[in-house]
This record gives C-alpha cells, sequence and structure tokens, in this order.
C-alpha cells in the first residue's frame, strides 16, 4: 500500500477501495 502515494488519484482510488470495503463487509459476513 506504501507505492500508492497520496497525490496520485489517491482521492479517488481510497474512495473506490473504501466502498467496496464497507460493501464487502456489509454483505461479506
Amino acid at each position: 500500500m506504501k507505492a500508492i502515494r497520496k497525490r496520485s488519484n489517491a482521492p479517488i482510488f481510497w474512495a473506490l477501495f473504501g466502498a467496496g470495503g464497507m460493501l464487502s463487509a456489509l454483505l461479506g459476513p
């Protein structure tokens, strides 16, 4: 995860990653 810099499309990446994580967390268990 350290390879990803905060200045390169980080907001979009983290937005998608966070959304996927939330959905998978809610639908997973």
